[in-house]
Formats: structure tokens, sequence, C-alpha cells
């Protein structure tokens, strides 16, 4: 009898407690209620501004073209949800509040229902806003998937060279062939028809991976490797001492069943072992296409199959002068002498895109003179380059704006081939050398420079590649 009575005592004291604790709570809701809805105002913003403050390194690893981690991706989505939520609940309570204030009325049950929701959401935010600390937001992109093939004026399709590119797309699907090499004169077009296969290899599927690398007349290896490296995301290349190298490159790409390697602008027999690609025997899903001026040196290079790059027809070459330069030319009095420039361009893409946008919305005048030039001039004789090429480039040149753009441009060629010129080092010695009239400060030597190199670039880099058709 003692036990039971001592049992329901108990009972009695923990149900008395927790009711007391329950009316408690319920009670501190009500007293609490401007704190509470004070507290979740500011947390709400604190959480805004964590927000926005993610959201800026976020821009700007997307801006490098980074990608952002799934993790903080769902917490800039689960803070924007419940950000929107604590903004329409405390509307709703600031609504409420109104209404009670002008009838002079306390509404005790809706002061307790939104001091007891704004505790709910202070937690959530506090959860969100510890969670919001990430060590990294985001990883390097994956090199991009396909080759970029630069977009030229022209609309046609040269038959001289869809002949070519039929040729070669048989070669890639050939078993037999392991090496393929593509040879012409410099400025016909090598290199944006190799672009233009390696992206149809890439859309039809032919291989798993199409990578592309400039070699140029003065190879630099460990370069080579990098650029194959990049594309293939092997990251650990860098950490490898040069001896090992090739090695780690070679094994990488015998893990893709089927790669092709375009190595472009070849002067000269370099040594695939030594780079680290495996072909032939070694890997009979390994195909290499290379572009080179010589033929020789497509023989040096055991080409299994040369496909010879030719001048464009005289139909052909008219067709893309008359698109580029703008103009119904073909209907104008400057129709002969139109005809003339382009036959001074030898069939060469390069020579007539150069020439087609130095005329472009010039008066007559200017079009005779530019095919006086082209006849009479002498240009320096370059290997592997026709004199019509330098002929064009060369009027190109003079036809710039300005003195000190030509000397900008002069000075830039003295430097390697690809070689990235510091925008400083131009200021520098444009300053040193005095290419700059009418130019007080530095910071405007600065504007001007960075003005003239994209004229620059747009004339006569972009051009040279926008021309290989």
């Amino acid at each position: 009898m003692e036990f039971i009575t001592s049992f329901v005592g108990s009972i009695s004291e923990i149900i008395f407690t927790r009711l007391f604790d329950a009316a408690g709570r319920q009670i501190g809701y009500l007293l609490k209620y401007n704190d509470n809805i004070e507290t979740l105002q500011k947390q709400a913003q604190k959480l805004k501004a964590t927000r926005d403050s993610m959201q800026l390194r976020i821009d700007a690893a997307e801006k490098n073209r980074e990608i952002i981690l799934p993790d903080v991706q769902c917490w800039i989505s689960e803070v924007d949800n419940v950000s929107a939520e604590a903004e329409e609940f405390l509307e709703d309570e600031r609504n409420v509040n109104k209404m009670c204030f002008k009838g002079w009325c306390i509404d005790v049950r809706s002061r307790y229902r939104f001091s007891k929701a704004a505790k709910r959401k202070i937690t959530v935010i506090t959860q969100l806003q510890e969670g919001g600390t990430f060590q990294a937001i985001s990883q390097p992109a994956l090199p991009p998937s396909s080759i970029i093939v630069p977009t030229v004026g022209f609309s046609g399709i040269f038959e001289s060279r869809e002949s070519n590119k039929n040729e070669i797309m048989e070669a890639l699907k050939d078993d037999k062939v392991s090496i393929i090499g593509i040879c012409g004169m410099g400025g016909v077009g090598k290199t944006t028809l190799v672009k233009q296969i390696g992206k149809q290899a890439e859309e039809e599927k032919l291989y798993d991976s199409v990578v592309f690398v400039v070699v140029s007349q003065t190879p630099n290896v460990i370069e080579i490797q990098k650029a194959i490296a990049y594309k293939l995301d092997l990251k650990s290349l860098s950490d490898c001492p040069e001896s090992a190298r090739a090695s780690s490159l070679w094994e990488r790409i015998k893990k893709e069943k089927r790669i092709l390697i375009i190595l472009d602008d070849v002067w000269g027999r370099i040594k695939l072992e030594e780079i680290g690609i495996p072909f032939g025997k070694d890997h009979r899903g390994c195909k290499i296409m290379l572009t080179s001026r010589s033929k020789y040196v497509c023989d040096e290079m055991d080409c299994n199959k040369i496909s010879i790059v030719g001048t464009l027809s005289k139909q052909e070459s008219w067709e893309l002068f008359k698109e580029l330069v703008g103009m119904d030319v073909e209907n104008s009095i400057l129709s002969p002498i139109a005809r003339e420039v382009v036959a001074e361009c030898d069939g060469l893409p390069i020579a007539i895109v150069t020439i087609a946008r130095a005329l472009k919305n010039k008066n007559e005048d200017v079009w005779i003179d530019a095919a006086r030039q082209l006849k009479t001039s002498t240009p320096t004789d370059i290997s592997g380059m026709q004199g019509s090429v330098i002929s064009s480039l060369e009027l190109s040149i003079k036809y710039l704006e300005s003195e000190d753009a030509k000397s900008l441009f002069f000075f830039c060629s003295v430097f390697p081939e690809d070689f990235e010129i510091p925008i400083e080092v131009l200021v520098t010695y444009g300053v040193a050398l005095r290419w700059f009239k009418n130019v007080e400060t530095m910071k405007d030597v600065r504007h001007r420079v960075h003005a003239i190199e994209k004229i620059a670039r747009k004339r006569l880099i972009e051009e040279k590649v926008k021309a290989e058709k």
C-alpha cells in the first residue's frame, strides 16, 4: 500500500512538473514575443548578408569557369526558401499588429502563435548560418569538350576543301592508318580544316577525346605535354619530374579507348615517344593528325596518309573576296580592279581575306593604289609562305590607322611565335621609344596600348585564323 502511494505520488509529481514546464513555455512565448520577433528579424538579415557574400564568391568562381559544388548550391537554394518564408512571416506579423493597434486590443492567441513560430524559424536560420561555412565552394571545370572552329564570313563551302575533308575523314575511320599528314603552304587553310575535321569527329563520336595542340617552329615538349594533359584532366603531370612526364602521359593516353591528337604547325620531325604519345602497335586507338607546310616533314613523320591542301580556284577566290569586301563589287566600277587584286592573291584564303577587309569601305583611289602595290611588291622569301601572303599582310599593315599602331605591331613581331606579350611591357617600351603622341600620363598610355592591341588583334591575328578555310 505504501509502495502504491509512493508510486502515485511520483507520477503526480512528474505530471505536475511537466505541466508546469509546459505552462511556463507557453507563457514564455507571450512574455518574449517582442524579443523573438526582433531576434528573427536580425537573424534573417544576417543570413541574407552571408548569402550575398557567398553569391559574390560563386559569381567569381563561375567567371573562371569553375563548377559550383552541389552542397553549396543546395545551401543557397535552402537559404532562399527560408529567407522568403521569414520575410512573408514578418510581413503577416506586422499586418496583424497594425490591426490590433487600431482596435486598441491585444490578440493573445496571435501573439502566442507568432512568437512560437518565430522561435522555430530562429532555430532553422541559426543552423543554416552555421552550415554556410564551406572550405571550398567550387572545383576547376573539365577542359572544353569541343574544338572551337572560328566563324568565317564566307557562307559557302569550297569544293576543293570538301574533297580534302572527305579524304581525311575516311582515313580517320581506317584502323590501318595511325598518322595522317595535311600539308600545304602557309595561309592555305590547314589549321581551320583540321579543326573542322576534329569537331566533326567528335560530333560523330568517332573518338572519345579529341586534343588540339600547336607545335610551332620551335617545339616545346613540356608545353605540348601540358596541353594534352589539360585536355585529359591529368592534373598530376605538373607534379612529375621532367624525366617521368612522358611515361605518365603515355599511360594516361592508353586509358583512352579512342583518341585523336591533332598536332598543328609541325616544322620538323618530332619524336612522339619523347612527348609520351603511344600509337601504332603501342595503342591502336590513338590516331595522330598533323599539319605542316612541307610534305617532306609528313614523310619524316611516317604519315600513313598525306592530304595536300591546294590553293582556291579562281572562282572560289572571287566568291570569297566578294562576300568579305561587303559590297556589290561585281556590278560596280571597281570590278576590274577587284579582279586584279584577287588575281594577285594567288588563291590563298589568308591573302584574300586580309586584302578584302583592308579595302572594305575604301574609295577608288585606295583600291587602285592597292592593286599597284601588290603587283610591284617584292616580298622576302619565307619557306612555305607564298609571296602573295607577305604582300597582302604588308599592305594590311600599311592601312593601320596610326603610326603608333604600326610601331606597336612591328615591336610585337620580334617576340617568339605564340608568345603572350604582357601589356606592361608594351607600355614601358612605348613610353621609352616615344611611340605615342599627345599622351601625357602612364594611365593614358595604358589605355592607348589596350585600344591598339584590340584593333591589331582583330585585324591582323584573328584575320589569319579566320582566313584559313
